[in-house]
């Protein structure tokens, strides 16, 4: 089974951020502030793998919170993390 890709992840989600629902943009290449990256819901460092189940498509705010942190851990720490997207 091969990971999902950032394209795949994205449109799967309606370029919307798995966590504050922002709109992303999408870039093969480059770095934009609302730009698409890859997230581990379980992170890598924790054992996640990088399977479809465990791949979310994140803004690079968010998955810059997340840090390597569970999904759950992050929505705890940042219950209202729509209002810190604009932070």
């Amino acid at each position: 089974m091969t990971a999902p890709t950032l394209r795949q992840l994205f449109d799967q989600q309606d370029g919307r951020c798995w966590f504050c629902t922002d709109p992303m943009t999408y870039r093969a290449r480059g770095h934009k502030p609302n730009g698409a990256s890859k997230e581990h819901l379980l992170p890598k460092s924790l054992g996640g793998r990088g399977t479809k189940a465990n791949l979310v498509a994140a803004c690079r705010r968010c998955n810059a919170l997340k840090a390597n942190m569970t999904e759950g851990v992050f929505r705890q720490r940042y219950p209202n993390v729509e209002a810190i997207r604009s932070a």
